[in-house]
């Protein structure tokens, strides 16, 4: 199940940290995650939450600091990986990516992500945003 919302709830806020512990002890460090933003009300619906059977496995946020980006902080638990969450979290946020005429994005992730990943499913967005500004 995937949850869009503008502010985490106090329940949301307590899985983000168990997910935030998982990852930091598999990968060693974590993305940039502004934490005291996720429980401030933002002006979109850009944190993403990913559940499967009632635990939070997924998570992406975007964060609109510039003009034309956006930065992107992303987890998904170890236990979940390469089973395509991280590319439905990017897909559901590219709608607002697009609203926003987001023209940069910057990616923050722990280190220990392989980035093959990442330029794979970018190169599908880019295209389907590719096919979009000519219709």
């Amino acid at each position: 199940m995937m949850l869009c919302n503008q502010q985490l709830t106090e329940s949301q806020w307590h899985d983000f940290v168990k997910l935030s512990e998982l990852c930091e002890a598999k990968d060693g460090g974590l993305p940039a995650l502004y934490g005291h933003l996720l429980r401030q009300k933002r002006d979109s619906k850009s944190n993403l939450l990913y559940y499967e059977k009632g635990v939070l496995v997924g998570f992406l946020a975007g964060y609109f600091f510039y003009e034309d980006g956006c930065e992107i902080s992303l987890m998904v638990a170890p236990s979940y990986r390469k089973k395509g969450i991280a590319a439905q979290l990017l897909s559901t946020l590219l709608p607002l990516l697009i609203s926003k005429g987001t023209r940069q994005v910057i990616f923050s992730l722990s280190g220990a992500f392989r980035l093959h990943w990442l330029t794979d499913t970018l190169n599908t967005i880019w295209n389907v945003i590719a096919l979009i500004k000519r219709c």
